[in-house]
């Protein structure tokens, strides 16, 4: 037996004792039974002390209860022991949170806000009469916030403009509040719609509504007017702030409020028109909701609808905006970005002098990306329901792909997903559908709308439109742009825009370019993109890496670790020589220790069930200059062995002949001031990077200012053009809201930016 192999190892001692700490051991003699936390024991016997040895047997272990020795007792079971007690909280001086300790506050007064609320539920005043003297107060207000107690008709007197107030009438016999609509407490009661007063010399005769409001689903009495001039019931219903649910004859209605409602919770907290009808009538009732009118088709008509004509007024097309931006499409309903290049609109004066290696302060980026997860499948609907934009939208039925739409095999799906064109300040600029895949079609499709709303394409020369340069970011860039140009001078619906799209600069997304070929990392990648960056040496600003690989490589010590990579993630790869590759191999084929069977006996040997993963690793680590090496295959030697030629010595390859290692002086010193060179300059480039950066959101904040004005201006002369009072009042708020939106953002450039680039002199542009 050699001489390690008579005594354990430190590992396997260090182990040996974190397995005594980690379970409970019970003394028994000259044995020791270990107790798992599976409820399994081990019995370990102590070894004869010998000069040689004095370790430890272990027997195997068992999931039954192993015999103890004659007059031991039984261990302790793990099921009957005393729970462990948490830890203390060392931190026990810590001061609650703000919000911690609000509702602590809140929590002591509870009982004394129950009463409060509880007492809504009553009526003290049931029995006494009404100021007026025309009833008993019986009647209160659910959505009033200091309403008293009053009669009936005191009730709809003060409810005239409010008349979808829920009222809470008290019954006498029962002791409690019952909730009534307000044409339930007088039978002669209708809202009268047409006059603001309430009261009409012609009323027709009252009918059955369903008016839906924010506080429920209301089944009420309403009375039209017969007056002259009054209109039909669809003007009388939108004097009152009522949408109506159909155009002839209309049973039911929506308020402005419950349509506003819906369109921010819809758009914020992505509520659907079924859940949101459905709280809408549990609002009414909660117990029998059953019983409520259910409007749930007509609102989804109605809420379209109403954003529909939202749109039209937010975007200026009801007020004919259209003829001071003649570079847009007419009747575009697009939110443009305020930081994008707009010329004449965000940027004024010679900004197309701007020089090449500042490009980036004029640049308009857009990014592409496809998403199949927004699928449509086939439905069975009615085919003359189109989009009440349809005439706004871009049609595209020429492209092969999308014509054939109809006639898609093997799925079941009308639209497998969509492909987005968006700027770099995520507003979306165009989409388009997809039928059968990513294909080019659809992504020439998005790219030619997009640029078409903002006004882009050729012979596009007002406010040097054309002058604009233009960079796209797509994720399989290195194979859409090289026939793009083609695709678009062969199709007809693409070619007024085929001189414009060859002069795009492309890039692929960092996110993307990993799984690339190093050459599309090189082309493609952001850190490497050329720039003409003037006389210093932002001129080919990243392509320095291409050069400076091979002396990069070359100073590397042999057994280091070589950054693979030239770009910001660099991935560490462990070199190893020839000579060390040698000794790998040749390690397990050595020479057996031969083993001395002799104290075989007191080896410790153990056999435990279900190790730990550190237990593990830490016998292995023990064991593993006594493992047993493997120099047996699956395959024969002749087999194993190479069939090619080779010298019999072979000549390292010049990766090894390189580094530190008998270099002189002057070399070691050529070498350290080729690494210094390497990076230096890398460190240069991510300072011009960071610079670059800098100086875009100096220029875009400064667009967005400048938009803001525009439109405010904008909205100003639409104002002076109308002479409805209702528009020219729209069109001034919301030319106070882009003034009230430029001033904000001036304040805020003010905060953070550069001061030489916040304040310039009237007609002076940032790249000047």
């Amino acid at each position: 037996m050699s001489k390690r192999s008579s005594r354990p190892t430190k590992a396997a001692k260090e182990h040996l004792e974190r397995i005594k700490k980690k379970q409970k051991l019970t003394p028994l003699g000259d044995s020791i039974v270990q107790v798992r936390s599976d409820g399994s024991r081990v019995l370990k016997t102590m070894a004869p002390s010998t000069p040689s040895s004095s370790h430890v047997r272990i027997s195997v272990a068992t999931s039954s209860p192993l015999p103890l020795p004659t007059g031991a007792s039984p261990p302790p079971s793990p099921d009957t022991g005393t729970p462990e007690t948490p830890p203390e909280n060392k931190d026990n001086n810590s001061k609650p949170s703000q919000s911690t300790q609000a509702l602590q506050e809140l929590v002591a007064i509870l009982p004394e806000l129950t009463n409060l609320l509880l007492m809504h539920e009553a009526n003290v005043e049931a029995n006494e009469e009404c100021s007026c003297g025309r009833g008993k107060c019986l009647v209160s207000c659910q959505d009033c916030l200091f309403y008293e107690t009053s009669c009936k008709h005191c009730f709809i007197d003060r409810h005239r403009c409010m008349p979808l107030h829920w009222a809470r009438v008290w019954d006498l016999k029962c002791g409690f509040y019952r909730r009534h609509d307000i044409s339930t407490l007088r039978d002669d009661y209708a809202i009268q719609l047409g006059h603001t007063s309430g009261t009409c010399r012609n009323p027709q005769k009252p009918v059955k509504f369903i008016i839906t409001h924010s506080n429920g689903v209301h089944g009420t009495r309403v009375s039209f007017c017969e007056c002259f001039g009054c209109g039909n019931r669809v003007h009388q219903l939108m004097r009152a702030k009522l949408f109506p649910g159909s155009a002839a004859e209309p049973i039911s209605a929506f308020s402005f409020a419950v349509l506003k409602e819906y369109d921010i919770h819809s758009l914020q907290a992505k509520i659907g028109g079924y859940d949101y009808v459905f709280s809408l009538r549990r609002l009414s009732d909660n117990v029998f909701t059953h019983l409520i009118n259910d409007p749930y088709q007509t609102f989804l008509r109605i809420a379209r609808l109403w954003r529909y004509l939202e749109s039209r007024l937010r975007f200026g097309q009801v007020h004919g905006i259209d003829r001071l931006f003649p570079h847009r499409p007419p009747g575009s309903l697009m939110v443009y970005c305020p930081a994008c290049m707009d010329p004449g609109v965000n940027i004024f004066g010679k900004w197309w002098t701007c020089p090449v290696w500042l490009r980036h302060l004029i640049q308009m980026r857009i990014t592409i990306d496809g998403n199949h997860q927004v699928s449509q499948f086939w439905k069975n609907t009615d085919p003359h329901d189109v989009a009440l934009a349809m005439e706004y939208a871009a049609h595209c039925n020429h492209v092969k792909v999308i014509a054939n739409q109809g006639r898609i095999q093997n799925q079941n799906c009308a639209k497998t997903g969509a492909v987005n064109t968006q700027c770099d300040h995520v507003f979306v600029m165009a989409t388009a559908d997809m039928q059968n895949g990513e294909r080019y079609a659809n992504v020439d499709a998005s790219t030619h709308q997009a640029f078409k709303m903002y006004g882009y394409g050729d012979g596009k020369t007002e406010n040097h439109r054309h002058c604009v340069p233009c960079r796209d970011s797509y994720d399989a860039n290195c194979s859409y742009w090289t026939y793009k140009g083609k695709r678009f001078a062969a199709s007809t619906y693409l070619s007024d825009q085929k001189e414009f799209v060859v002069k795009f600069e492309h890039g692929i997304p960092d996110l993307h370019i990993k799984g690339h070929k190093d050459d599309c990392m090189v082309v493609f990648g952001t850190p490497y993109q050329c720039r003409e960056q003037g006389d210093s040496k932002r001129g080919n600003g990243l392509l320095w890496t291409i050069g400076a690989a091979s002396d990069l490589l070359a100073g590397v010590e042999p057994g280091e670790d070589l950054p693979v990579g030239l770009d910001e993630d660099l991935v560490p790869v462990s070199l190893v020589t020839p000579t060390r590759m040698t000794q790998r191999i040749s390690a397990p084929t050595g020479p057996r220790a031969k083993t001395d069977k002799t104290t075989m006996t007191t080896e410790l040997t153990e056999n435990i069930v279900g190790l730990d993963r550190e237990d593990e690793e830490a016998l292995a680590a023990a064991d593993m200059e006594d493992a047993v090496p493997y120099d047996e295959g699956p395959t024969s030697a002749r087999e194993k062995r190479n069939k090619k030629k080779e010298k019999k010595y072979r000549k390292d390859s010049w990766l090894w002949s390189k580094g530190t290692r008998n270099m002189t002086a002057d070399q070691m010193m050529e070498w350290e001031t080729e690494g210094d060179r390497v990076q230096w300059f890398r460190a240069e480039a991510e300072m011009y990077r960071w610079m670059e950066q800098f100086e875009i959101k100096h220029a875009e904040f400064a667009r967005v200012i400048s938009h803001f004005r525009t439109m405010s201006s904008t909205w100003n002369s639409l104002a002076e053009s109308h002479e409805s009072p209702g528009h020219t009042a729209y069109a001034k708020r919301h030319a106070m809201m882009y003034m009230d939106l430029a001033e904000d953002a001036e304040l805020r450039f003010k905060r953070v930016g550069h001061p030489e680039f916040v304040v310039l002199a009237e007609d002076v542009l940032l790249h000047e």
